[in-house]
């Protein structure tokens, strides 16, 4: 009995060992049909960088207003939600002048009662001018050169997947340290949006660098030689080692200053392990 089980176990290994071996065969077949490097060809385009800067949205134009005395309030004018204009009556006192808007807006408070009694200082109703919000950014002191008051921004509201145009309308004078970093903070105006809403998270971005109509290559084909210059292999009688002069890039395509021509056709080994080939837009020529 043990003989005839020991000779059943010979049998499955020496099956599975065949059915292995075929597979591996197969696959060095297929995998020997595929070409040794994938053509790339340089396109004209252009290329745009940005400057981003991450805040968050705030109201541009509020009023809280508080009790300038000590009053019993007699009549409340106002509520949530209530839309005033600049010297409607809030509400009124026992004694003294009725309390006004100074600004336009929608009331988002009303802190007392009617028949309360408040002392100065007491906060009363608060309004929001919410057609007026504005970005509060932060700016890293390396890119403050790149903003400055009256630039046109594009606002990115995160949550609404949405780009809202912006206008910068102030930048701080002075900085704060955050985290070992010093940074500014920059007011960037919105144009009215009814989607757009306080306390949003969002990214204004400003044009950097911007180049039209100019030779370029993805990012992924460039490589590097020992002294970290860039160099590409070009398809000849052999593959000729290209170096390159490269200018803006957008980390997904790069500027090819000098090094090539349009009618060059750029190869990449298969052997480059982190390239994916599939991930390239690779382009094709007539």
């Amino acid at each position: 009995m043990a003989a005839r089980k020991t000779g059943t176990k010979t049998i499955i290994i020496l099956g599975v060992a065949a059915f292995l071996g075929a597979g591996v065969l197969v696959y060095g077949l297929l995998n020997s049909r595929a070409p040794a490097v994938q053509e790339v060809f340089p396109a004209v385009g252009d290329i745009t960088t940005y400057y981003s800067f991450s805040g968050t949205v705030e109201a541009g134009v509020r009023e809280l207003v508080v009790a300038d005395r000590m009053m019993q309030v007699r009549d409340i004018y106002v509520a949530p939600g209530q839309q005033v204009a600049r010297g409607d009556i809030l509400l009124v006192a026992g004694t003294g002048p009725a309390i006004r808007a100074s600004i336009a807006g929608e009331v988002s408070h009303v802190f007392v009662q009617e028949k309360a009694q408040v002392m100065p200082g007491e906060k009363l109703v608060s309004i929001i001018d919410y057609s007026s919000l504005r970005l509060r950014a932060l700016v890293d002191e390396y890119d403050l050169p790149a903003l400055a008051e009256g630039m046109e921004t594009v606002v990115t509201i995160h949550a609404l997947d949405k780009e809202v145009p912006g206008t910068v309308v102030d930048i701080a004078r002075e900085g704060v340290n955050v985290n070992g970093v010093t940074v500014f903070e920059a007011i960037i105006a919105l144009e009215a949006d009814a989607d757009v809403r306080i306390g949003m998270s969002a990214e204004a971005r400003v044009e950097n660098q911007s180049v039209r109509g100019v030779l370029t290559l993805p990012m992924a084909v460039i490589r590097f030689d020992e002294k970290n210059l860039p160099y590409v292999l070009v398809k000849g009688r052999g593959r000729e080692k290209r170096p390159l002069t490269l200018g803006v890039n957008d980390g997904m395509v790069v500027e090819v200053i000098d090094g090539l021509s349009p009618d060059d056709v750029v190869i990449v080994p298969r052997e480059n392990k982190s390239f994916d080939f599939r991930d390239l837009h690779v382009g094709a020529r007539d």
